[in-house]
């Protein structure tokens, strides 16, 4: 047998619960404007994924290289006064940028009145039953984790797939990976969008040929959509509150924007290139990410009118 034949390749689709990730990894971040086929690239080109015999296999990724599993938000129930607008401009960047590539599934949120036990936080080990009756509104996302189970399912006992990856680190997935595991043979590859303190769900681990079980902030950062995305009538920016300190970036824009003569393109232009004069080479965006880069900038901007004035 020739142990030094060129590896098999693998046609691979990876399939992401954008629920889980959100949740997961990406909420109360500024790096939720991610661009998930560039992010299931770069995790292919670093695991091994090898065949029953233990030797190496290349996973070759499908025209049609990732299904986003998702649900629009309800403005009902957003959090935030945006959050509606952001999901939108999101998914329209996602399409924009890949096309065929990317397929986005949507599920949807029902949103209806509810009873539950309200935990008493005085005796927080109190059964539910003795726990006093509320009414709530119950919000739950349908139809998102069923479309990613059957999906994954369907590709693999058609034939579709040699190899398929699942973003989530939700248990009830756990049956369709036991089914490929079982009825076909089918690589399968987890990946656990959970933060440092978290633990991948063991229920997935175990019917899984390989796991990646955390996505670090700087995998998060190496694979972000551009700021702009272009294609259609109009171009698909990512939102102001989707950046790291937005407060900061508004007032930031608002100082440089009568330098530039209210030219926003030009604004931003000088925001996202590396100032080696005053910034060490950093970008201005990245320096105004805190208030201690805030006082920086505003240093520089007081030394630059200055030398205004002089001349």
């Amino acid at each position: 047998m020739d142990w030094a034949q060129e590896p098999t390749s693998l046609r691979t689709r990876a399939y992401v619960d954008g629920y889980n990730l959100y949740y997961g990894c990406l909420k109360g971040t500024a790096h939720k404007w991610l661009d998930p086929v560039r992010l299931i690239e770069n995790i292919l080109s670093s695991v091994l994924v090898a065949d029953d015999e233990g030797r190496p296999c290349k996973p070759v990724l499908l025209p049609c290289s990732l299904k986003f599993f998702t649900a629009q938000i309800l403005e009902s129930a957003a959090r935030d006064l945006d959050s509606v607008a952001c999901q939108r401009h999101y998914h329209n960047a996602l399409r924009k940028t890949h096309a065929d590539r990317l397929q986005l599934i949507e599920g949807y949120y029902a949103q209806q009145p509810a009873r539950a036990r309200l935990l008493d936080l005085h005796q927080p080990t109190k059964w539910p039953r003795l726990c006093e009756e509320v009414t709530i509104w119950s919000l739950e996302e349908k139809q998102s984790d069923v479309n990613l189970a059957l999906h994954i399912l369907r590709d693999a006992l058609l034939g579709e797939v040699d190899h398929v990856v699942v973003v989530t680190n939700d248990t009830d997935i756990a049956p369709a990976l036991q089914m490929v595991r079982e009825l076909t043979k089918v690589r399968v590859g987890v990946v656990t969008p959970i933060k440092l303190q978290g633990h991948p769900n063991t229920d997935l681990v175990k019917h899984a040929h390989w796991v990646k079980r955390r996505i670090p902030p700087d995998e998060l950062i190496a694979a972000q959509l551009p700021r702009v995305v272009f294609g259609g009538r109009k171009p698909t920016i990512k939102p102001l509150s989707w950046f790291d300190r937005p407060d900061i970036l508004k007032a930031v824009i608002d100082i440089c924007l009568p330098v530039f003569k209210g030219e926003h393109g030009k604004v931003w232009k000088w925001l996202t290139t590396p100032n080696h004069e005053y910034f060490n080479g950093r970008q201005p965006i990245d320096v105004c990410s805190d208030e201690a880069g805030f006082e920086a900038f505003k240093a520089y901007v007081a030394q630059w009118e200055g030398r205004c004035r002089v001349t």
